[in-house]
């Protein structure tokens, strides 16, 4: 029997983000997870794009996915082109989009974007984030695989060996497959699971890929408990005091 787990991946193609004005009124809907984030580029005047998601992870760091920022473009030369948009509440409860500004995009030095082992980045903004209500928590040192539709790797890799995929890399969760799953837009979300008791939300990893957006197969999640270590030094090592 299940615990009383309720688990999230949120789909960002169903939301208003391919194309986002500067305005404090967009049509945003994720409000429920204010540590969610969309990474835009600037288009052009007063216009966003969005192509990524992320994850809040303190008052300066978001966790994403590295395909999203491995454009050497992006990580050396056009960061600042890069925005990231979210939706905070304050104590009473209302929220607010906000744009921050980044200036400095990491990813893992192992990532290998054949294989998309080790699919894991970070961006830093410039302005703090206002604190969360909600923040999530990342640094768990137990990743609880009773969480419903968690597969089992070697359910997963059969599944993908079939359709003639490549080898799924290490240190990857597969999650959904039966129609819940995540899809285009949502690269760098985080899937995350609350405790119906305690309502704490705890990431357990990063949309990396998927075939068919779930409707066969699981997705494919970077699992954060192999890079706790990783994500801590960068955090520590790359402080930018105001």
């Amino acid at each position: 029997m299940f615990r009383n787990y309720w688990i999230f991946i949120i789909e960002f193609q169903i939301l208003a983000f391919q194309t986002t004005k500067f305005s404090p009124t967009s049509s945003i809907e994720w409000k429920e997870f204010p540590f969610i984030v969309s990474l835009q580029r600037i288009k052009g005047l007063n216009e966003l794009e969005h192509f990524c998601a992320g994850t809040i992870l303190d008052d300066h760091w978001i966790l994403t996915a590295a395909h999203c920022l491995q454009d050497s473009i992006v990580v050396a030369n056009d960061i600042e082109h890069i925005v990231a948009l979210t939706k905070l509440s304050d104590q009473r409860r209302k929220f607010e989009s906000k744009i921050f500004r980044l200036n400095l995009a990491l990813i893992d030095d192992r990532f290998d974007s054949n294989t998309m082992d080790n699919d894991i980045g970070l961006v830093r903004t410039i302005e703090s984030i206002e604190f969360l209500q909600h923040r999530i928590h990342w640094n768990q040192s137990v990743i609880d695989r009773t969480v419903p539709k968690i597969a089992s790797m070697e359910k997963c890799s059969h599944l993908y060996r079939i359709n003639g995929s490549f080898v799924l890399p290490n240190n990857v969760l597969c999650y959904g497959g039966d129609h819940s799953d995540s899809c285009q837009g949502d690269s760098g979300g985080p899937l995350f699971w609350t405790n119906a008791t305690d309502h704490h939300f705890h990431l357990l990893g990063i949309v990396s890929f998927g075939i068919y957006c779930g409707r066969v197969f699981p997705g494919i999640y970077t699992d954060i408990s192999h890079y706790r270590d990783w994500i801590t030094a960068n955090l520590r090592n790359n402080f930018e005091p105001t």
